[in-house]
This record gives C-alpha cells, sequence and structure tokens, in this order.
C-alpha cells in the first residue's frame, strides 16, 4: 500500500514539474512578444511584481483588464499602507533637524576621537 501510494505521489510531482516548466516557458515567450508590442508591459511582467494576471494576457482566458491589472500593482499594494496624513516639514524645522543631525554627528566623532586617544595610551 505504501509503496503504491509512493509510486503516485512521485508521478504527480512529475507531472506538476512538467507543467510548470511549460507555463513558465510560454510565460518567457509572451515577455519575448510584449517586449516588441508594449516594452513598458514587458518590463513590468519580467522585473515587476509577479500576479496571476500575468497568466491572462494572452491565451484561452485572456483578460482585457489584465495590462492595467498589472501596472497598477505596485500602487495597489502601497495604498493601504497610506493610511495618515503627513504634514510637510516647514523650512525652519528643517534646518533645526540638520542641525540637530550635525551636532549629534559631531559629538559622536569627538567621543570616538577620545576613545581612541585614551586607547592609544595619548591622554
Amino acid at each position: 500500500m505504501i509503496s503504491v501510494l509512493t509510486i503516485l505521489f512521485e508521478s504527480l510531482n512529475v507531472y506538476k514539474k512538467n507543467s510548470r516548466d511549460r507555463r513558465t516557458s510560454l510565460h518567457h515567450c509572451v515577455v519575448v512578444r510584449l517586449l516588441v508590442t508594449d516594452p513598458r508591459l514587458a518590463v513590468a511582467v519580467y522585473f515587476g511584481l509577479t500576479t496571476p494576471y500575468q497568466y491572462r494576457l494572452v491565451g484561452p482566458g485572456a483578460w482585457p483588464g489584465a495590462r492595467d491589472a498589472i501596472l497598477s500593482a505596485p500602487e495597489r499594494i502601497l495604498q493601504p499602507l497610506k493610511t495618515r496624513h503627513v504634514s510637510i516639514a516647514t523650512t525652519g524645522n528643517r534646518r533645526r533637524s540638520l542641525l540637530r543631525s550635525l551636532v549629534v554627528v559631531g559629538a559622536a566623532a569627538v567621543a570616538a576621537w577620545t576613545f581612541y586617544q585614551r586607547r592609544a595610551g595619548w591622554n
């Protein structure tokens, strides 16, 4: 009984792997065709997010809205993260922030130099 299940499981894995290989090779053909017809979409499909809409670009289940869905995917993912309005800092706040950062970096440099001097024994 166990050996029959093992053989069945292995044959299903081989079928699944062959199916994935076939889909991947078809996907690369679609990207090459898109590179000629729609370069912006080809770059989004190849380098962008992996979305199920990519399989709806061509073929029997083609969907006319797949192009817009692929190109707008990054905005749709980031939209829920933008839940609060952040006001833009005024020029005075930016200057104070820059000054504060310079003071902190300067203090860290002085502390590091002092620590180095003491470890080297220079007093």
